[in-house]
């Protein structure tokens, strides 16, 4: 999380980004353990 925050302090632009990559990692987060028990089940 701290390569978001430095990323935010580079300007406004990445003040916008920041909500869709933080939404992005929370999704990642969650798909990502799910993906691995669907394998694992395969």
């Amino acid at each position: 999380m701290d390569l978001f925050l430095q990323m935010d302090k580079q300007g406004p632009a990445f003040e916008l980004l920041s909500p869709v990559l933080l939404l992005v990692v929370s999704l990642a987060s969650v798909a990502l353990p799910a993906l691995k028990k669907a394998v694992y089940l395969l």
